[in-house]
């Protein structure tokens, strides 16, 4: 009797584990909520035959299934959804054996056409919504859904659950016990309900292979509106760069009232550029004077600062030169970068080094402004200005030397409202933005959180 019981859960659960990895094999992405309607279905069939036999099935086939799930691809099932799918398979099963114990018995399910429709309503459309209300369960846990996705993963797993059991539990039930049935007419129900099985499997995946097309559309769109936005943010920085670079040097001088004129102008309000700054190049000999008529250009106290790894901000010690900030526009939100000294910071350094040698605009990896938080950086592109000793009337030397440095014209590209952007598209679609800085060997995150392979 121990062996038979054996030979029973070993069959039971070959089939059980068998059918519910092909189900994940055409579900991609890896699902739960995919395998439990037809697994619900298979084990009630081994259920209503075999009665606690089919329990032990489900449990170790399910536990059985995720370590294969794991072993091979290293996505398995969590404990708590484990226990969820378990916990509605058993109760499908087992409720379908109750209510279909008295139509079973002697193949009465088969006497008439009223009682094979009860058998089927029972076994199909009405224990069905255990899987249901369980693939809603585990959705809810794994992501926050709307109500329309509620909706539709519960008519899924319903659906599921449902073909599967009235096409399994007939053909099993009719290879089992005692045949009212004639060999021909077994053939035709057996060949019936294998030949609606394969109709569903093709359908299956024709679902999941247009599910996929959709999902990649969705994110080629995505992608494409990305690309859109950041190449405009290129254009917008690279117009303004040409524009401010014209301006300086189509200028005998330019102070403070015309450069806070000439940027009101041409800076919209909308736009992903934080701010305009000018940095001249100013000697040693030269930080006293400079200094003084600074003061009196701006109106307010300058002096030529440093900021320490430590994020304090001091006066410059004494150096062969400096590159402090002069002016900014908008002022009212970056003043405090006014006199910093970007030579003392060593991106900013490397940036403009980089700019010089190439005599172009060069940009920098995301920074933190002074002004800012780490968790707000920006871009600064750094545009060389040479030959212009008439922008810095407080140089002691007048010697004008080829490709002699003049300063550099700064745009600074802040990401918050890119970052609005993106959360617009996220809302708008079932993509998630990540962007991450590689400049460096360790990648570091700028925007949203690692991407998990987990779910859908």
């Amino acid at each position: 009797m121990n062996l038979i019981k054996e030979k029973q859960l070993l069959i039971a659960t070959l089939i059980y584990v068998l059918i519910s990895g092909f189900v994940s094999i055409f579900t991609l992405p890896f699902s739960v909520i995919n395998f439990i309607g037809p697994a619900a279905g298979i084990a009630s069939a081994f259920t209503i035959i075999w009665g606690t036999v089919g329990l032990f099935s489900i449990i170790i086939g399910t536990i059985g299934l995720s370590l294969l799930l794991t072993s091979f691809n290293g996505v398995g099932i969590d404990l708590p959804v484990l226990l969820i799918a378990i916990l509605a398979i058993s109760l499908q099963s087992f409720s379908t054996k109750m209510l279909t114990h008295h139509l079973v018995r002697k193949q009465r399910w088969l006497r008439s056409l009223p009682e094979l429709l009860r058998f089927m309503l029972i076994v199909g459309p009405l224990t069905a919504i255990f899987s249901a209300i369980a693939v809603v369960i585990i959705a809810m846990v794994n992501t926050p859904m709307s109500g329309a996705s509620i909706g539709v993963i519960f008519m899924g797993g319903w659906v599921a659950s449902l073909l599967s059991a009235v096409f399994f539990i007939p053909t099993a039930l009719l290879f089992h016990g005692v045949q009212r049935l004639s060999l021909n007419k077994r053939a035709v129900i057996v060949c019936s309900s294998v030949l609606g099985l394969v109709a569903i499997i093709l359908l299956y995946n024709f679902s999941q292979k247009s599910e996929q097309h959709q999902r990649i559309d969705n994110l080629e769109n995505v992608v494409l509106s990305f690309k859109i936005q950041v190449d405009k943010v290129i254009e917008e920085a690279t117009e303004y760069t040409h524009a401010l670079t014209g301006f300086f040097k189509g200028s005998d001088y330019v102070s403070a009232k015309n450069f806070t004129t000439f940027s009101t102008h041409i800076l919209h309000p909308n736009s992903s550029i934080r701010a305009f700054k000018w940095i001249p190049l100013i000697k040693d000999e030269e930080r006293k004077i400079f200094e003084e008529i600074a003061s009196t250009e701006l109106g307010l106290p300058f002096v030529i600062r440093e900021q320490l790894d430590t994020g304090q901000i001091i006066a410059s010690a004494t150096r062969a030169s400096y590159l402090p900030v002069y002016y900014v526009y908008p002022h009212y939100n970056n003043k405090a970068s006014l006199g910093i000294n970007l030579l003392s910071q060593q991106d900013s350094k490397k940036t403009m080094e980089q700019a010089l040698a190439l005599n172009t605009a060069v940009a920098s990896p995301p920074l933190t402004l002074v002004q800012d938080s780490h968790s707000n950086p920006a871009i600064l592109v750094f545009n060389p200005v040479f030959d212009k000793p008439s922008l810095t009337p407080y140089r002691l030397s007048t010697a004008n030397k080829p490709q002699s440095l003049t300063g550099y014209l700064l745009i600074i590209i802040q990401f918050d409202r890119i970052y609005n952007y993106f959360e617009g598209l996220e809302k708008l679609s079932d993509v998630k933005i990540e962007i991450q800085d590689i400049t460096n060997n360790e990648a570091y995150s700028l925007y949203g959180n690692q991407m998990a392979g987990e779910g859908r």
